[in-house]
């Protein structure tokens, strides 16, 4: 009882705490574009890693609940590369208690330190892992414009 007459209003500022983590809760899904109390899909921020080495650049992206089939990856120019993927949700689970995994389309524009080339690459995805060799491209030379 000498605890509730030290910190009389416990009980209001816990009240408060929970009112701002709902306000919270629909101010994100308002930005995320999604109903209140599901967490967005990865979105452009699955997890990517990359590896220069001397002729080759190694990049790894964490895509767990994806299938290979669902995973596309194009190289728009020497220097950057995209991943896309889809994940889909297992039919059949249609009340849930909590729902965090999300379903839908997920894509991650890269930026690779070095030029590359499409020729000779190696890609591997093991675990909702993807990992992708790719072969740094030829320097090209530079054309000298003669001076007259």
């Amino acid at each position: 009882m000498a605890w509730r007459r030290r910190y009389p209003y416990e009980a209001a500022w816990r009240e408060f705490e929970e009112m701002l983590d709902d306000i919270e809760s629909i101010f994100s899904a308002m930005a995320w574009g999604m109903e209140p109390g599901r967490l967005p899909i990865a979105g452009d921020d699955f997890r990517v890693d990359v590896f220069e080495h001397e002729d080759t650049v190694m990049v790894v992206a964490d895509l767990p609940g994806v299938r290979k089939e669902e995973i596309s990856v194009r190289l728009l120019d020497p220097g950057t590369l995209r991943i896309s993927a889809r994940r889909r949700m297992e039919e059949g689970r249609e009340e849930f208690f909590i729902r965090e995994r999300g379903s839908g389309t997920m894509s991650r524009v890269v930026r690779l330190p070095a030029p590359v080339t499409e020729e000779g690459a190696i890609t591997s995805f093991k675990n909702g892992v993807l990992e992708l060799t790719l072969k740094k491209a030829a320097p090209e030379e530079e054309a000298g414009i003669p001076i007259q």
